[in-house]
């Protein structure tokens, strides 16, 4: 966290809470840890993991309540059907948020247990209190910006909290409305621009009005030096004032991790806490002999299948970048 500017942390004092890689559960924590966006895993990953975050996914009800949930539908993790905007609270509140969760493929140990879809308020009621609770708000509709900005400024979240938006509609209203104080991750299509400005020198010619940037990697972990290494780290870094936080599937396995804090990424995402968590913490007793490993997990990637796939990825961006 050295990197980061001292103009940065004085405008953003969420900086200041932290001395090394910050450590955010992705979902609520997800996967094997538990039922995904619930008050039950948020209890653990703050009580049990001690995470220093949680990420919130922030989705509107049919009669404009804000529940938490990652996906457009209520179909993957729960006993319900439909788009989340196509049912009233009540009727969110009335399915098993942990219906579809198993540990092992083969087990639903807390069907029926009465864990709900929560309401963004029945989170901030119960942990906004702890001054040690942080959240990260992920933003994916435009009509729900305003409301999220009113919570955070309800219960004084404005220096224990971070904002972003993949959408760029949602992501323009999301920077258009937040005060300087609170830092924000860009949306997919100005990554994309980064991306491909890197690729060609062209860095210094990208406007970029984020204070991190958020990098995301939805591929296998092998495939992680195609998109990151310390060269692209150090130059994004230096962009954004020196804040690169990284998520994505890759950073469900240590291997990941490892990668992502080897070429020096600041703030990671995980689905499995526990396990970002013991490797951040091997990683810091291991800071000595860093050097020993780190040639090896930034190598460069030499199959046949690996190249074809960067060049896949790279296509993506570009037509992204300029669509």
């Amino acid at each position: 966290m050295d990197s980061i500017s001292p103009e940065l942390v004085e405008r953003c004092p969420i900086f200041k809470r932290f001395t090394g890689p910050i450590h955010v559960c992705h979902r609520g924590g997800a996967a094997a840890f538990g039922p995904e966006n619930t008050l039950y895993n948020y209890r653990r990953c703050f009580h049990e993991v001690k995470t220093d975050m949680v990420e919130i996914d922030v989705a509107r009800t049919k009669d404009g309540h804000l529940v938490i949930m990652h996906d457009w539908s209520v179909d993957r993790t729960t006993n319900g059907t439909g788009k989340v905007s196509e049912h009233t609270l009540a009727e969110i509140k009335s399915l098993d948020a942990a219906y579809n969760w198993t540990p092992d493929h083969t087990t639903y140990p807390l069907r029926g247990q009465g864990i709900q879809v929560p309401t963004v308020l029945e989170v901030m009621e119960e942990f906004a209190s702890d001054d040690g609770c942080m959240f990260f708000f992920d933003l994916k509709e435009k009509e729900a910006v305003k409301d999220v900005f009113e919570i955070i400024q309800k219960y004084s979240l404005q220096h224990r909290c971070m904002v972003g938006a993949v959408f760029p509609a949602v992501n323009a209203e999301m920077m258009r409305l937040k005060p300087p104080c609170i830092p924000a991750t860009p949306d997919v299509k100005t990554m994309a621009k980064l991306f491909i400005a890197f690729k060609f020198h062209l860095l210094w010619a990208v406007s970029f009005k984020h204070e991190i940037v958020g990098w995301v990697f939805p591929v296998r972990p092998t495939m992680l030096n195609i998109l990151m290494s310390p060269k692209l780290v150090s130059a994004f870094k230096a962009k954004a004032h020196g804040v690169f936080a990284v998520f994505g599937t890759a950073l469900n396995t240590r291997h990941g991790i490892e990668h992502a804090l080897a070429c020096g990424a600041d703030m990671i995402l995980s689905d499995l806490p526990m396990l970002l968590r013991d490797t951040i913490a091997e990683r810091n007793k291991l800071s000595a002999k860093a050097k020993d490993y780190e040639p090896a997990l930034v190598q460069e990637f030499t199959t046949k299948q690996e190249l074809e796939s960067a060049s896949d990825i790279e296509k993506a961006f570009t037509e992204l970048a300029t669509s």
